[in-house]
């Protein structure tokens, strides 16, 4: 089973559905098509093109009823977890943006190890959880689940020196393992690939290859 995540589409729609036209070869062949919330109405027109598509709510999203809060998914009995990633702690998450706008302005990168520890200490009971919010690609394993988020499609300035991306999980039907991967949109040659700082082969309880 293929699963294509996308995440913060917040840019202005002209400009998403192009993103989304130069990631099309990955949406076609997705089975499910994920997105994890925040500017959900600036790609809804594109990907109603396709019939499997599941829209978790985002902390900027309105019509809250319209979406889900969550959705848990199980291919071959690997259990997945889709959310959007906002702390409910809104002063901690506010503390997080100012720190790491001042240390963008640096020339540091962001600082996010408190908001990774909140995140691998609340969602523990799956294998697999995938998250946006934060509009930085990052695929790590702790206590052998795996966090992943596909990064987003923001402004310059949100995703503190990445490039647009998205994300593909590819679950093996007859080895059950999950091939985890982020494709990245060059803006210089207006073309995508596979990043290959962000990739995991994974099976339950171990991984195969990072």
């Amino acid at each position: 089973m293929k699963i294509c995540c996308i995440a913060d589409t917040q840019l202005n729609k002209e400009n998403i559905e192009m993103y989304l036209e130069a990631f099309k070869k990955y949406l076609d062949v997705a089975d499910c098509i994920v997105h994890l919330g925040d500017g959900i109405t600036n790609s809804s027109e594109f990907l109603s093109a396709y019939k499997n598509v599941i829209c978790v709510k985002g902390n900027h999203d309105k019509n809250e009823n319209i979406y889900k809060k969550y959705y848990k998914l199980n291919v071959n009995k690997i259990n997945l977890l889709f959310v959007h990633g906002d702390r409910t702690d809104r002063i901690a998450e506010q503390l997080d943006i100012w720190k790491n706008r001042i240390r963008f302005k640096m020339g540091k990168n962001p600082d996010l190890s408190g908001y990774y520890r909140w995140l691998s200490g609340k969602y523990t009971e799956v294998d697999i959880v995938v998250y946006g919010h934060i509009h930085i690609p990052r695929i790590e394993v702790i206590n052998n689940t795996c966090y992943f988020c596909p990064g987003g499609m923001t402004e310059k300035r949100l995703l503190f020196g990445h490039d647009i991306s998205i994300g593909m999980i590819n679950i093996d039907d007859k080895t059950k393992i999950a091939k985890v991967d982020v494709i990245a949109y060059n803006p210089i040659l207006h073309s995508v690939k596979i990043n290959a700082h962000n990739k995991l082969l994974w099976e339950k309880n171990q991984i195969l290859l990072n």
